[in-house]
């Protein structure tokens, strides 16, 4: 689409080195930083696990190891805007009790919760850990929720999950069809219908499939389903979570 530009905002992703499956070392998070500064993107929401059970690392540490990252993005470019958050993952009573001691983190300190489930999790688990969030005082953005059986399965599952009040994510890989063609068919179903609020890279790696990749599926998303839904999806609603204001659904 020629003359396209919006200042993209990436809300999921691995970009913390050392801290999980993402990045390995600051040499690997520099080279991830420069593709976001080449595709546009210069606000990242990290998004690290939180899964005390395979990365025990605490809140403290991760916020130590966001500053050192901080400082990696001004040595990159200085038009770059870093905040912090997690990837929750849902197990069943220690996660309610998680949220209920505040201790996950956020997402930019806000209210909103990026949350993932095991891929094979049922729809009742999915459905009870949306209200676990939203009881806990959490707005809940389920995590690229192409990925999930049950969801896969029955579209409309989707929309009752975001009538009760959680927010959906995919990961742009899908959109384009990394992921194969089946995948592709249902998020663009979901985009067709406006269910989707936010794409995502979910990047892990600065080299390989699961690298900081936005722009190309944010001109497809504008090209097909049109400029004002790809501005909705990539900048108003990620400033939305940032400044921890109310999303509107429709």
């Amino acid at each position: 689409m020629r003359g396209f530009h919006l200042n993209l905002c990436d809300i999921h992703n691995h970009v913390l080195f050392g801290v999980d499956d993402g990045s390995e070392n600051r040499e690997m998070t520099i080279e991830m930083l420069k593709s976001y500064h080449e595709e546009g993107i210069h606000t990242i929401i990290a998004t690290p696990h939180y899964n005390p059970a395979i990365w025990p690392v605490d809140r403290e540490i991760l916020r130590e190891r966001f500053e050192e990252v901080k400082q990696l993005s001004e040595m990159v470019s200085p038009d770059f805007s870093l905040y912090l958050g997690c990837e929750v993952f849902h197990h069943r009573e220690e996660t309610l009790e998680d949220l209920k001691n505040d201790r996950v983190l956020t997402m930019a300190d806000s209210r909103y919760l990026l949350i993932e489930f095991p891929f094979h999790a049922t729809y009742d688990r999915i459905r009870r850990g949306v209200t676990e969030a939203i009881l806990t005082g959490h707005i809940p953005i389920l995590a690229h929720v192409e990925r999930y059986d049950c969801l896969l399965e029955d579209e409309e599952r989707i929309h009752d999950l975001r009538s009760e009040g959680a927010l959906i994510q995919v990961n742009a890989g899908s959109v384009t069809g990394m992921s194969g063609s089946d995948v592709k068919r249902f998020t663009h179903s979901l985009l067709k219908y406006g269910t989707v609020d936010f794409v995502a890279t979910d990047a892990h790696k600065s080299t390989g499939r699961r690298t900081p990749k936005l722009r190309d599926c944010a001109k497809l998303i504008a090209k097909k389903f049109g400029s004002a839904y790809a501005t909705r999806i990539f900048v108003y609603n990620p400033k939305c979570v940032i400044e921890d204001m109310e999303i509107d659904t429709f």
